[in-house]
């Protein structure tokens, strides 16, 4: 009896010392470990509640701010909370916080407006007194399958320092990918609520550059784009066209890059609102000045394609015209007023005829002949009129012939203002 309750109390012992041995190894291994440290730990916890708080104050300034100019945006308000949850990590926070700072910048007014830009007005010897500068944002890469999500434009006038702008996002037919909206900054919510239909957007941007020449920092692009959509939606865009892209190209050669990001960057542009229609135009808006600066010459005007069909018929009424034309010079020695009148009928025909093909080629030997069947029977108003009308059908005409018309007018209004000198 005594001896087995001598045992009993050894392996008792035993049992306790190894207990005791065990929970000192592991309060050792829990000191030793970074985790275990209350110092550590602590400054660790702090770190964390700084970041969280940081991201929600940030998150409620940037709600704040958004729904005073959106009067309580629902949409916007649950961006912003998103925003600042702590579950979210630090990068991801940043990430939403620049994509709520993207929308919030979209929920600006997108109705025309003004911008401060001064065009220095020696630039006419190089271009048109008015020209729309745009740049598209869009759902795809290809005009066929893919759609146009917005819409920029500024109306540029030289020797102004006030110019005209147009923003608009377009409601699409299909939503847009998540690829789109992280490209920028653009979501289908924001489409929904603040996009107008398609064919509105598109009447409105017609109605904005009227038949003013088009420049675009990539030309076959967006060209591309705003011509499928007008043909979808029914809306006639034939303006001609420059594009940037090229220009820039001749400009600076050297140039390793010619992205419209890289330039801005090289040229010492703004960078802000990348990958949006109004802040692309711009961008596209200064290196297009700056080119055509740098390189000294006339830009050259592009247009769009013409249908086999349109060229034919094109053709074919321009070769009888011209065949009426030379029936009728023989008339200027034997009938004058008969003469005039004719020429005056081919001058109709031509205007027809060249609408076809957005008036590309201007037949200045019509107007010659008819301006000097005009001079030779003292009919100088209609003689000036004829000129300002034909230039103002084709803007930026240059040719030998249409020098001499133009002598003709400057010497058909000295003889009016002698005429009306008491």
């Amino acid at each position: 009896m005594t001896l087995a309750l001598t045992l009993i109390m050894v392996i008792a012992g035993l049992v306790g010392s190894a207990v005791w041995i065990a929970r000192r190894s592991e309060t050792q291994k829990k000191v030793a470990s970074p985790k275990a440290a209350p110092g550590l730990r602590a400054e660790l916890k702090v770190v964390e509640r700084c970041q969280d708080r940081f991201h929600e104050e940030m998150a409620t300034h940037e709600c704040a701010s958004t729904m005073h100019a959106d009067q309580h945006d629902p949409f916007l308000n649950e961006a912003a909370t998103s925003a600042g949850r702590s579950e979210f990590g630090v990068e991801d926070r940043r990430r939403r916080m620049e994509q709520l700072s993207v929308i919030r910048e979209a929920r600006r007014p997108q109705l025309l407006g003004d911008l401060d830009v001064p065009i220095d007005a020696a630039l006419s010897a190089f271009l048109p007194q008015e020209f729309v500068v745009l740049d598209l944002e869009t759902s795809g890469l290809s005009p066929d399958l893919n759609e146009i999500i917005e819409i920029g434009a500024i109306r540029a006038v030289l020797g102004s320092t006030r110019q005209a702008t147009f923003q608009s996002l377009v409601i699409p037919q299909r939503e847009i990918g998540a690829e789109i909206t992280y490209l920028t900054g653009i979501t289908q919510r924001m489409l929904d609520r603040d996009g107008r239909p398609a064919e509105q957007a598109l009447g409105q941007f017609a109605a904005f550059i009227g038949d003013l020449p088009l420049v675009t920092f990539n030309a076959p692009f967006d060209m591309g784009f705003l011509w499928n959509a007008g043909k979808r939606h029914g809306i006639s865009i034939r303006n001609k066209y420059s594009c940037a892209l090229q220009l820039s190209r001749r400009a600076w050669p050297s140039f390793t890059s010619h992205k419209l990001t890289h330039l801005a960057r090289r040229l010492g542009l703004p960078e802000d609102d990348a990958h949006r229609s109004l802040g692309d135009t711009k961008r596209a808006l200064f290196v297009f000045l700056k080119a055509v600066s740098e390189t000294g010459t006339r830009v050259r005007w592009d247009y769009r394609p013409v249908d086999w069909h349109v060229e034919a018929a094109y053709n074919k009424e321009r070769d009888v015209n011209r065949a009426f034309c030379a029936e009728t010079r023989i008339l200027e020695t034997t009938d004058l007023p008969l003469a005039v009148s004719q020429y005056g009928e081919a001058m109709t025909r031509m205007y027809r005829y060249e609408a076809l093909v957005d008036g590309r080629y201007a037949d200045a030997t019509i107007l010659d002949r008819y301006t000097l069947c005009l001079w030779r029977s003292c009919r100088y108003c209609e003689l000036i009129e004829e000129v300002n009308r034909f230039i103002a059908f084709f803007p930026g005409v240059e040719s030998s012939l249409l020098k001499v018309v133009l002598k003709r007018r400057e010497r058909a209004v000295n003889k009016l203002k002698l005429s009306n000198t008491p």
